[in-house]
């Protein structure tokens, strides 16, 4: 538990600016609309960390204890690691 967090503490910092760039490098965003980009990232972001919160805590209240909260956010974590591998590169296709 302990390694899981300070793995997360030390690649959570660059994770955002990491997907900004490649929002930035995007075709179909481009430097005209990477402001609205950016801040309709940045919204989804936001909203999504507060529902995953809110679930967490409202496991806790209704199980009793952090660590069902805990495996729902591990499962959270793999699917959405199982759905990256489903990501095509479009551009070999150009």
């Amino acid at each position: 538990m302990l390694t899981g967090l300070i793995l997360y503490g030390v690649t959570s910092s660059a994770l955002i600016p990491l997907l900004t760039l490649i929002l930035m490098e995007t075709p179909e965003v481009g430097p005209e609309k990477m402001g609205t980009a950016g801040g309709l990232f940045f919204s989804k972001s936001e909203i999504v960390g507060f529902k995953s919160l809110l679930a967490v805590g409202l496991l806790e209240d209704w199980t009793g204890g952090f660590l069902v909260g805990g495996y729902f956010l591990v499962a959270l974590g793999v699917s959405i690691l199982l759905l990256s591998f489903m990501i095509q590169d479009r551009t070999k296709a150009l």
